[in-house]
């Protein structure tokens, strides 16, 4: 236990004095599960869906360099770095090289998050006006042959006013190739997102209204495969409300096509600028499982 917050307190210390700025949060909550044969409590780390007592994230900047890393505690004596990568940019920020274990993938489609360039190597992304492209190469914590390298992905983005494109290729041995057009026509955001792989396609259109005075919002998607475009159905509709910036409440129907209806009903408060409170309930009505999900986070 005293090793972990050493370890933490050493680190965040060193980013401190080298680093221009400093921030990052803390996360951590609880998991209930409520079904036919009982009721269990865990902890539970909303950042990555698994459970532990939470997740640390820091990032530090000096000049055009910057380097991120997160900590993912699952015991008081384990604590793993799921993520850790240094970003160095160029030409006034056209050009960013990482390397690391990156999280986030740069030309992942906009809604369902499809495709993208992440990886655990070397990513370089270069942003030309309405136009960025971008590719990685995965490289592994232990020698490889070089042939191995391949495995490549690449990406690119364009803007032409109102609409948006994204693209990705990853070159598998089963090849994956996303995309995604989008546009925004007044209050609603119209798109489709899609995926590639093995012969199979994942389809996902969307429409997304928020009105004017921005604090109410509704999203309705649909999600499915060619394999069986019903049975491998989801449609759902998800709401926001903001009854103020720092109180807003959420929902989500779900209707799949094998007749399985699930539900969301939540609240997220901010008793202030840097803390967010959340909670909600998801409920699968044809197994009667209903899941409270209840989660702190402090950023700094």
């Amino acid at each position: 236990m005293k090793k972990l917050f050493i370890i933490l307190l050493a680190f965040m210390m060193v980013l401190g004095v080298s680093a221009q700025t400093l921030s990052g949060s803390i996360e951590s909550g609880l998991k209930v599960v409520n079904t036919s044969t009982g009721t269990t409590v865990q902890h539970f780390s909303w950042g990555n869906g698994g459970t532990g007592w939470g997740k640390v994230k820091l990032s530090a900047v000096k000049d055009t360099t910057s380097l991120n890393v997160h900590f993912l505690t699952s015991d008081s004596l384990t604590v793993s770095v799921p993520a850790l990568w240094l970003t160095q940019s160029y030409f006034e920020g056209k050009l960013a090289i990482s390397i690391g274990k990156i999280d986030g993938s740069p030309f992942g489609t906009p809604y369902q998050g499809f495709g993208g360039v992440g990886t655990q190597g070397i990513m370089a992304v270069g942003t030309f006006g309405d136009l960025a492209v971008g590719a990685s190469v995965p490289l592994n914590n232990v020698a490889q042959p070089f042939n191995s390298l391949s495995a490549f992905k690449a990406g690119a983005s364009f803007s032409l006013k109102s609409i948006n494109f994204v693209a990705s290729y990853y070159n598998a041995a089963s090849p994956v190739i996303s995309g995604a057009v989008s546009a925004t026509v007044g209050q609603f955001w119209i798109g489709t997102d899609i995926q590639n792989t093995a012969g199979l396609t994942t389809i996902s259109p969307y429409v997304d209204y928020t009105n004017k005075a921005g604090n109410f919002n509704a999203t309705v998607d649909v999600w499915t495969d060619t394999a069986d475009l019903v049975k491998n159905s989801e449609t759902a509709l998800w709401l926001n409300y903001w009854f103020k910036p720092e109180f807003r409440v959420l929902g989500r129907i779900i209707y799949t096509g094998t007749g399985t209806i699930k539900t969301r009903e939540g609240l997220v408060f901010k008793p202030s600028a840097t803390t967010a409170l959340r909670a909600q309930v998801d409920s699968d009505w044809t197994t009667k499982t209903h899941t409270l999900n209840a989660y702190i986070s402090q950023s700094f």
